[in-house]
């Protein structure tokens, strides 16, 4: 809302937020929902949805594979069974059973080790009931072999651990695994890191940008003028291939 884009006239702002409590916060002309249905979107939508570290943060279940079986992880309160994680007065363990009934196809036989069925649920969602015609674009953390693909904890901006231990304490995410989705999908139209992402969009024209209104009105102050220098210290973030520009961008045509 603050970039007030061109685009700004045809846009709608609806904020999703599961927690009632949470919606009563948000602030007046914000439009506040529990869930996004596809019938608010409307059939054969065109246009394009943006993700921005969603798909890490869709619930997944470990795998272990037992004679070619998919066993799929549970959580349990330490019964002699597992690997025990201390969890404030509780001992939890990971329990890994038989789940005939769920569906595996977004494993690779014998090399996934988390099922992320609903991240694929999302796309495939997208593409098959929502789109007539348009782009998917997602990015995130991401790893092109299954076998490579890592749970991730954070708290107060840095990594927390094992997932179990101080369970409630910390986010719990995941490394978006790409080779599963191909194989369910194939292909992104474009996969590529996000700084090169973010390069063949202009992020450097909006540097510029930045750069000459500092300079023009630096020195009568004002936030303007913050806001605009802000940009350079963003842009060297966000296309940091050691940190956010090592990020995947992943586009899929409809």
């Amino acid at each position: 809302m603050a970039a007030n884009p061109r685009s700004a006239g045809a846009l709608s702002y609806i904020a999703v937020e599961r927690s009632e409590k949470q919606r009563q916060l948000h602030p007046e002309g914000i439009e506040s929902v529990g869930e996004l249905a596809a019938s608010r979107i409307g059939e054969g939508f065109t246009g394009m949805v943006v993700a921005n570290e969603l798909l890490d943060n869709l619930s997944f279940a470990p795998v272990r594979w037992v004679d070619g079986t998919p066993h799929y992880g549970h959580v349990d309160v330490a019964s002699g069974v597992g690997s025990p994680c201390s969890a404030g007065d509780d001992e939890l363990v990971e329990v890994f059973l038989p789940r005939p009934e769920r569906d595996s196809s977004y494993l690779l036989r014998g090399r996934s080790r988390y099922d992320q069925r609903e991240a694929g649920d999302l796309i495939d969602w997208l593409r098959s009931d929502v789109f007539a015609s348009g782009k998917i674009l997602v990015f995130d953390y991401a790893k092109q072999r299954s076998e490579d693909v890592r749970v991730r904890t954070y708290s107060d901006h840095g990594r927390a651990g094992e997932p179990l231990i101080g369970l409630g304490t910390k986010d719990i995410t995941i490394d978006v695994d790409l080779e599963a989705l191909q194989q369910r999908f194939g292909p992104p139209t474009t996969t590529m890191p996000q700084a090169e992402w973010l390069a063949n969009h202009g992020v450097s024209e909006l540097v510029d940008e930045g750069k000459a209104i500092w300079e023009r009105e630096a020195a009568t102050g004002g936030l303007d003028a913050l806001r605009a220098i802000s940009r350079v210290r963003e842009a060297e973030a966000l296309c940091d291939p050691q940190g956010l520009g090592g990020f995947t961008a992943l586009e899929w045509l409809v």
